[in-house]
């Protein structure tokens, strides 16, 4: 017996159709601060559906942690290195955005990661981030953005600072 499915990078048309089709319990999508694509029709067919949105990336490929800076070298294999987001001018655009991230979460006594994270958990509709690491210094700092408390004027500065239209090289 089929009990739900998951499904991975799907737009709002499939998401819909599979939904009459099966339960879905969750689409996998990348989704963060930095990557807001699905705002506009995924998002709300999730919570048409009720389905909960699993984003991968959600501190957009270690960009919203703060850590990367203009002479982080990738390497060869990166997979950040295809990506425009990340090269030339674009990422040197980017991570302007990103210190303006990582003043505001100083102030507030938090990491930049963290916000991002909580700005995540805090979005109106279901989510469940799966952040990736390497380190256990950083699962437990990922997990404390459970805790990061956001007013409705922290998320419109956030909205606003990420805005994708600030964002550039998204696809």
């Amino acid at each position: 017996m089929l009990r739900a499915i998951g499904l991975s990078a799907v737009g709002a048309d499939i998401l819909h159709r599979a939904a009459a089709t099966a339960p879905i319990s969750a689409p996998q999508s990348e989704y963060s601060l930095g990557a807001r694509e699905l705002e506009g029709e995924v998002l709300p067919a999730c919570r048409q559906s009720g389905i909960t949105l699993v984003p991968y990336c959600p501190l957009d490929r270690a960009a919203l942690t703060g850590r990367l800076g203009a002479d982080t070298d990738f390497g060869a294999d990166d997979f950040r290195t295809t990506l425009p987001k990340f090269t030339g001018d674009n990422h040197s655009h980017n991570l302007r955005l990103v210190d303006e991230l990582r003043e505001f979460s100083h102030r507030r006594g938090h990491t930049a990661g963290q916000v991002a994270l909580a700005w995540l958990l805090g979005r109106p509709h279901a989510v469940a981030p799966i952040p990736g690491t390497k380190r256990a210094v950083h699962v437990r700092e990922n997990a404390a953005a459970s805790s990061v408390p956001l007013s409705a004027d922290d998320v419109a500065v956030l909205d606003e600072m990420f805005a994708p239209a600030r964002v550039r090289g998204e696809q």
